[in-house]
């Protein structure tokens, strides 16, 4: 360590210690002031709110003396005061008089100039009961029989309190007032009762400002907490709130008690009411006291610090212009000498003291080195020659391997930098893209939901179902966009996995041939399924994967063909063409499958065939007007590369398209039920089981709506929870038989929902749903490892929610009629349509219909029919149903036998 450092050292440790005895003395010294003050301070405040309480009270008594002298108030005439001594809530209906209505009102100026009264009442000896507001439960009530009216009976000539009770409405605390009623004999004839909410005293002490930021409770004799800053602890006894609760009740007037708790040392400072008997008590947090003592400290420090760091500042000076400098100079020569070998340098040191002579001294030994040196010099100008030559030669190789070391740095680093990079992007999308599914699927829930509900309707008209299925399907289209898109995102990130299993081919290609049958036939288009007898029934594959790409592909074809037709050919490709290894399905050969799809649409560009399966292409390039993510060609060729195939197009323009695809497949095992088969139609639960309890717990008031009324209409008691807290609630008084629990909520999530019931009643806990908008595999992977025994992703349909009900719940359902079929036109609604109601239209108008008709053009017949005038009321209704029923058959043989001509 250099001298000018050891100096440094010593004056800052030395100022260090000095501070830290300072510091220490003064904090002791102003801790025994300040807590001392603080006594002093407290005891002051505690004694104001002791008269404030006192007042607060006494001005309600004396209001209500007077109140009760007041002579509507006395009169006898009470046999036509309402009385609840036989009332039925069903049947009771309030009747009030004038001299009762003049009392009501005199009890409401009484409630609106004292806004701390909750109600105003009087019971009399013949049962009758007079309130300032109509009871909520008009129910049998004798006031002659309440703890009120027996205490103010028993005390016929005082002022009483009641002890102080709970809120039935609000979570404060109320008292009640009572003074009982004589007339000019003494004879009690009733008695006058005033209820008294302690909120407004609550917030009088939550507002009141105690020193250093304490905080107020109000205590009765037992140590019971009448008020408090957190309504959490009213009706909590002071003794289980805090460790030395006792000691606190028995420290009398002016007590001071210091405890520890979890918010840290806390003082406590008790004051007892002499009026009521009540214990106002202050608490201070220690922290915030040793705050206000440090602050002090700190600054009387700052300021000794200032000064000693003056006195240091000018004692350095002193020692670094008489000592410090010339040492430095010394030190500086020496170092120069060192590092340049000049050995003509010499010190040039002022003065006569010790110093000087220091330098003289070095300035011989300088001498002596000179000469010493002048005499090695010419031995080593020879050897210097060698080394210099050497040197260079080291020179050159050294900067040839750190430039290329350089260069291989700079390159990691690059690299480094772009691998990052592209890792930071994707967990970027993939968070976007999950954060993006969870909220667009929260109101989709919403939308595809309700729609639900209003599909199990069965008195919804025919026109309305039409109109609902069409919202339901356009929410089912825009939760296939999603899926495609978090699709998309999955295959990119390799995270796509195959689940092969056994399932029954033909059984997928009809239920595809159903579903764009009714497409194609609208559009007026043929649609051919072409199986080679040779296609295998059951086979072991990915269903659900082979299924999307098939329904990709056909639904493109059926999209853009507007005249012509769509085939769709399957049959297995020879032995010699194909690459036959052993598959999982029993130990047996693979097959391939060759699937090709060919319309008679416009057909691709050749320069547009390029790109048709890369992300976000059109099909339809040049147009667009058909509307597509321009996602499904990708997913259908990564499905297909996935699952061990490969997929091309043949097109010409004007011409039509065929997409072929081939996919390896082995045996299956005949027997699986059909994945493509519906769920059965819930109606209710079948009678005979019990009650069945279900608690819905969601954050989002839509999303628990739909489950309430799902489960309601089939028979379940249900009850609600908007959060997690009020879940657990709800859970430990109710005990329902299952849970539907939502897992991202704020505050309290499921998962901690999820623990509390485990831990609540660990192996005899009720099964659990998890609810939930999340997509994410490891979120699934976390809720069933936390206890919830199957995961309901939303959107989600009505028959997926009950099936898993009936299987974890072990319930039975009746099953019932799909609503769209309930509700379908039977052969008794046949339209009431004849030749003759079409006799009376317009020739040009039955020929405008007729071509519409032969040419299956819906939106030009809609349009025709909705152009006829009042007089034609009949034809258009029922061609309307024709049109609506796709029956285009009778409606062409009605319109040609209607034609005159």
């Amino acid at each position: 360590m250099r001298l000018k450092t050891k100096t440094l050292a010593l004056f800052a440790v030395s100022g260090i210690l000095i501070l830290t005895l300072v510091g220490t003395i003064q904090y002791e010294v102003l801790k025994a002031r300040t807590f001392s003050d603080i006594d002093r301070q407290i005891a002051k405040q505690l004694e104001h709110l002791d008269f404030a309480l006192t007042r607060f009270l006494t001005d309600v008594e004396n209001d209500l003396l007077i109140l009760a002298a007041d002579a509507r108030v006395k009169t006898p005439h009470d046999d036509d005061f309402t009385s609840f001594l036989t009332a039925d809530e069903q049947s009771f209906v309030y009747r009030i008089g004038p001299r009762e209505q003049d009392i009501i009102d005199l009890f409401q100026t009484f409630r609106h100039y004292h806004p701390h009264v909750n109600s105003v009442y009087m019971g009399r000896e013949n049962g009758s009961f007079v309130r300032s507001h109509k009871r909520a439960s008009p129910t049998r009530y004798d006031p002659r029989t309440r703890p009120w009216y027996q205490l103010a009976k028993d005390h016929p000539d005082a002022v009483l309190r009641t002890p102080p009770y709970r809120s039935l409405t609000t979570p404060d605390v109320n008292i009640g007032v009572v003074v009982p009623m004589r007339d000019a004999d003494g004879k009690l004839f009733g008695v006058m009762g005033a209820d008294i909410t302690l909120a407004s005293l609550t917030d009088y002490l939550t507002d009141f400002s105690i020193s250093y930021d304490g905080q107020t409770l109000l205590l009765d004799s037992e140590g019971v907490v009448l008020a408090s800053p957190d309504s959490a602890l009213l009706f909590q006894n002071v003794r289980d709130i805090f460790p030395d609760g006792v000691r606190l009740l028995l420290t009398g007037k002016g007590g001071h008690v210091l405890f520890e708790d979890t918010q840290g040392r806390r003082h406590a400072y008790a004051h007892v009411s002499s009026e009521t008997g009540w214990t106002l008590v202050a608490l201070v947090d220690e922290s915030r006291i040793q705050k206000d003592i440090w602050v002090v400290v700190v600054r009387s420090l700052v300021i000794l610090a200032t000064t000693i760091g003056l006195l240091s500042l000018v004692t350095l000076i002193g020692l670094y212009s008489s000592i410090l400098s010339p040492l430095a100079a010394l030190t500086r020569g020496t170092r120069h000498i060192r590092q340049t070998g000049d050995l003509q340098y010499r010190l040039q040191v002022h003065g006569r003291d010790e110093i000087h002579d220091l330098g003289e001294a070095f300035n011989q030994m300088m001498d002596t080195l000179q000469t010493a040196e002048s005499q090695l010099k010419d031995s080593r100008e020879a050897l210097q020659q060698e080394r210099d030559l050497l040197e260079d030669r080291v020179r050159m190789r050294t900067a040839e391997i750190e430039e290329a070391n350089k260069n291989l740095l700079a390159e990691i680093e690059v690299r480094k930098k772009a691998e990052e990079t592209a890792e930071e992007a994707n967990r970027a999308k993939s968070l976007f893209l999950a954060n993006m599914s969870h909220e667009i699927r929260t109101p989709l829930n919403a939308i595809l939901g309700f729609t639900q509900l209003l599909l199990r309707d069965p008195q919804m008209l025919p026109g309305q179902r039409r109109s609902v299925h069409t919202v339901y399907r356009s929410g089912e289209h825009l939760l296939l966009l999603l899926n495609s898109i978090l699709e998309m995102s999955k295959i990119e990130a390799g995270r796509m996995t195959l689940q092969e299993e056994d399932f029954d081919l033909h059984a997928m290609l009809e239920d595809l041939e159903a579903m764009f049958l009714v497409l194609t036939r609208n559009k007026g288009i043929s649609l051919e399924f072409a199986v080679d007898r040779e296609t295998p029934r059951w086979i072991v594959a990915d269903e659900q994967k082979l299924h999307q790409v098939l329904n990709n592909l056909l639904g493109n074809a059926v999209k853009f063909t507007d005249q012509g037709g769509v085939v769709l050919r399957v049959g297995v490709l020879p032995a010699q063409d194909a690459a036959v290894t052993p598959g999982p399905g029993g130990g047996g050969s693979r097959q391939v499958l060759v699937f090709e799809v060919e319309d008679t649409g416009p057909g691709v560009p050749a320069e547009a065939q390029k790109t048709i399966f890369s992300h976000f292409e059109q099909l339809d390039p040049g147009r667009r007007k058909k509307g597509g993510t321009g996602l499904g060609l990708a997913i259908a060729k990564a499905y297909v590369e996935i699952m061990g195939g490969g997929i091309a197009i043949q097109s010409q323009p004007g011409q039509g398209s065929m997409f072929r695809f081939t996919v390896p497949v082995a045996p299956g095992t005949s027997g699986r039920a059909r994945s493509g088969d519906r769920l059965r139609q819930v109606s209710r639960l079948r009678p005979g089981q019990g009650e069945q309890r279900v608690l819905v717990v969601d954050d989002n008031e839509t999303n628990r709506e739909i489950l309430v009324r799902l489960l309601e209409d089939a028979g379940f008691t249900v009850r609600e929870a908007g959060d997690g807290r009020e879940a657990c609630r709800v859970y430990g008084q109710w005990r329902p038989h299952m849970v539907l629990l939502d897992m991202i909520m704020p505050e309290m999530d499921g998962f901690a929902v999820l623990e509390h019931i485990r831990s609540a009643d660990g192996s005899n806990a009720p099964p659990v749903i998890a609810v939930t908008a999340s997509v994410l595999m490891a979120e699934k992977e976390r809720v069933l490892a936390s206890g919830a025994v199957a995961f309901l992703k939303k959107p989600f349909k009505v028959e997926e929610l009950f099936d898993l009900i009936q299987k974890h719940l072990g319930v039975a359902f009746l099953d019932g009629d799909p609503p769209d079929q309930a509700g379908a036109a039977g052969p008794s609604d046949e339209p009431e349509l004849a030749p003759g109601h079409l006799s009376r239209l317009p020739a040009e108008c039955l020929a405008a219909l007729r071509d519409a008709a032969l040419s299956l053009d819906v939106e030009s017949l809609r349009e025709h029919i909705a152009g006829l005038g009042p007089e034609h009321a009949a034809a258009a209704k029922g061609l309307l149903t024709l049109v609506e029923q796709y029956r285009f058959e009778k409606l062409q043989e009605l319109l040609q036998e209607g034609n005159p001509s």
